[in-house]
């Protein structure tokens, strides 16, 4: 049978199976809400049926399970492996028992059972794989058996009534969005065992309080914790050596990221992330209100690194930094003054983008460059001073700083992107020095070439 050739056929309640037919394409039958049984000609040399159930011929393989069949299900003994998509989409589906002859299920196996609240595996399967379990939103409970050592992709992602999860000492690998969406689930302890964890593995798991790293982990990729908004501290373990900036973005909850003291790659004081010699400030908590200063270690601050933090209300920048990273300051929104200090030479694209408190920037002598995007979107700043070291102004810099009424361009300035001061009500100034550009009534302007009429002189 071709693939989904009955797809949503919503009034089909039973199937009989010719003895010609040994191939069910994939989705077939998907959509058939209202599908109780199956049944296979005993001739049929592939395939044959039991209660309703499609299997191979000799019952080794459960093929697939009518969608629109209702109740608890005990896997017969006989069966060593579930088909892909087998359990796909069975909503009535409430239980499900899986015998010791079982050895492995295939991806996307009970992928949106909805009414599925508990599973038992006595069996000693492998892994649990692609979104094998994605979408049992109904699901509260379910035993890993300790022969797992994967957790495939998606596998648990959206199964919001599961409340705990016992991750067994076997379990090597949890990949990609593996708990994703998990928003019943307030704690995970996940083993020493573990040494790979994917990309957004429990991001979106918004009721989580307390996670407990593996030890053996040495990567916290994109995402990992991104939006778990009950997480309020971390410790992070010591094998550790790459963070991600993203892994707890959206943690808005969190107040302390701790380090081991063995850790080679990091530290972390009062709650704040550093690298190990604390010269790269990396991560200060979301979930941290008021004032911060930072230490005089400290060289640079990364990338995003206070981005989003709402409740920071002011920071104090010691004369020892030089460099401020990409969208650093972005989106704090409770930033209302900055004193960027003039040991600082480079500010990073979007550095101060959308702090809609921040109503006066003065730039240093140190800074050349103004990059894109570092003040768009301020929309309560009033006053800019430019030093006359900057020869650059980027892309959309300053746009719809809406309450910028005058600038003024020193003669340094060689270079202003055309969008620059789009959407502000700005009237320009400009150095009369300047080999570039002029103002007329408030209006930047670039200045005309000046053509060479100097005649050369006769013999």
């Amino acid at each position: 049978m071709a693939h989904e050739a009955f797809y949503g056929c919503t009034g089909l309640t039973s199937v009989i199976i010719p003895k010609s037919v040994t191939i069910i394409g994939s989705q077939v039958f998907s959509g058939c809400a209202s599908l109780t049984s199956f049944e296979a000609h005993p001739d049929n040399p592939a395939l044959t049926c039991k209660n309703g159930v499609l299997f191979n011929k000799n019952k080794t393989l459960l093929k697939l399970y009518p969608e629109g069949r209702k109740g608890d299900y005990v896997v017969p003994n006989s069966v060593i492996m579930i088909e892909s998509e087998a359990f796909a989409n069975c909503a009535g589906l409430t239980s499900v028992i899986i015998p010791e002859s079982v050895k492995g299920f295939y991806r996307y196996a009970f992928k949106d059972c909805t009414g599925l609240t508990s599973v038992t595996i006595h069996g000693s399967i492998a892994g649990i794989y692609q979104s094998a379990f994605s979408g049992c939103h109904a699901l509260t409970s379910i035993n890993i058996p300790d022969s797992v050592t994967v957790i495939g992709e998606s596998a648990f992602s959206c199964c919001i009534s599961l409340t705990s999860i016992n991750i067994p000492a076997s379990v090597t690998e949890i990949d990609d969005f593996a708990f994703r969406y998990c928003t019943g689930l307030t704690d995970i302890i996940i083993p020493d065992s573990v040494i790979k964890m994917g990309r957004c593995a429990f991001s979106d798991c918004t009721a989580l309080k307390s996670v407990h790293i593996s030890d053996s982990l040495t990567k916290i990729v994109r995402s990992t914790f991104s939006d778990c908004a009950s997480l309020t501290s971390i410790f992070i373990p010591a094998a550790i050596t790459e963070i991600d900036e993203w892994a707890f973005s959206g943690c808005t909850g969190l107040t302390a990221i701790d380090v081991h003291t063995d850790n080679q790659s990091y530290a972390s004081e009062k709650g704040v992330l550093f690298n190990k010699d604390k010269t790269k400030l990396i991560e200060y908590p979301q979930g941290r209100q008021g004032d911060y200063e930072i230490p005089a270690s400290a060289v640079e601050i990364g990338d995003r690194a206070f981005g989003f933090r709402i409740g920071l209300t002011a920071v104090t920048i010691p004369d020892s930094v030089v460099k401020i990273g990409e969208s650093t300051f972005s989106l704090c929104k409770g930033l209302t003054s900055i004193n960027i200090p003039a040991s600082v030479t480079e500010i990073g694209d979007g550095a101060f983008s959308d702090c809609i408190g921040l109503t006066t920037v003065i730039i240093p002598d140190s800074v050349v460059k103004i990059g894109k995007s570092t003040f768009s979107f301020c929309s309560s700043l009033t006053s800019i001073y430019i030093s006359d070291s900057v020869t650059e102004i980027g892309d959309s810099a300053f746009d719809y700083c809406t309450n910028l009424t005058s600038v003024f361009i020193p003669a340094s300035v060689t270079k202003i992107d055309e969008l620059a001061f789009e959407k502000c009500p700005v009237y320009f100034t400009v150095h009369p020095d300047n080999p570039k550009y002029t103002s007329e009534n408030g209006k930047l302007k670039r200045k005309r070439k000046q053509k060479n009429n100097t005649k050369k002189l006769e013999k």
